[in-house]
């Protein structure tokens, strides 16, 4: 019985200094997990909130559904890992829209401004304000303007626009504001401080607002119709 256990216990001391290796017998003595295939890839977990992991730890990977890229999360935040990706050079705001209605163009744009609050007397029902950004012309700046012509219409839930911020430097946002089921409330369009033609803009109500912290990875969201808090 002796000689057993010392037996099992040399195997299982074994097992657990070896390397594992997928698609090879013979890992990389420098990895504790080897995987190796000429037509096949690492598939990470798809993740649509990373707010939705609690507590992640300093090296955990996945895939951000939301802003189609690797993400990695480095003890404090979570950072994309693209070797597209490019920093700005400025402080910047864009704003994505998708499943828009017909006219619009789904995809990312450039806004310079964006202003929206919240605000309340200590009850239980809180005034969300539109949502209002300026930017400059795009695919979308005609869309934008014969939505409000034509007079507003009840948002629907596929109608997102989502207004993301970033500092100078970095790839992955630190704040975001998320319009869901948008109604176009107005047009405007004047000078704009840039010297450039014109600037517009836009005001818009959505039915559901989120907000989300990224450097915190913290967020909530509140649907009007109802008045609950829901998920960003």
């Amino acid at each position: 019985m002796k000689a057993l256990l010392l037996v099992l216990l040399s195997l299982l001391v074994s097992f657990c200094n070896a390397q594992i290796g997928i698609g090879t017998s013979t890992p990389n003595k420098n990895a504790a997990l080897d995987i190796t295939s000429s037509n096949k890839g690492l598939l990470l977990p798809r993740v649509n909130d990373t707010g939705a992991i609690s507590s992640p730890s300093a090296g955990l990977m996945i895939y951000n559904l939301a802003t189609k890229s690797p993400n990695f999360h480095n003890g404090t935040h979570w950072n994309a890992l693209s070797a597209n990706a490019e920093m700005p050079d400025s402080d910047s705001i864009t704003y994505t829209i998708t499943g828009g209605p017909t006219g619009f163009t789904n995809g990312t744009y450039n806004i310079s401004a964006l202003s929206s609050g919240i605000s309340g007397t200590g009850g239980s029902t809180p005034f969300f304000q539109d949502i209002t950004f300026s930017k400059q012309l795009d695919n979308n700046s005609t869309p934008f303007a014969k939505s409000v012509a034509l007079g507003a219409q009840p948002g629907t839930n596929s109608f997102i626009i989502e207004f993301i911020f970033y500092k100078r430097g970095v790839v992955t946002p630190y704040y975001s504001i998320k319009g869901t089921g948008c109604v176009i409330t107005s047009f405007q369009i004047g000078a704009s401080s840039s010297g450039s033609i014109f600037e517009e803009q836009i005001s818009i109500k959505p039915i559901k607002y989120g907000y989300k912290n990224w450097v915190n990875n913290l967020s909530f969201g509140w649907d009007t119709s109802s008045n609950q808090p829901i998920a960003y």
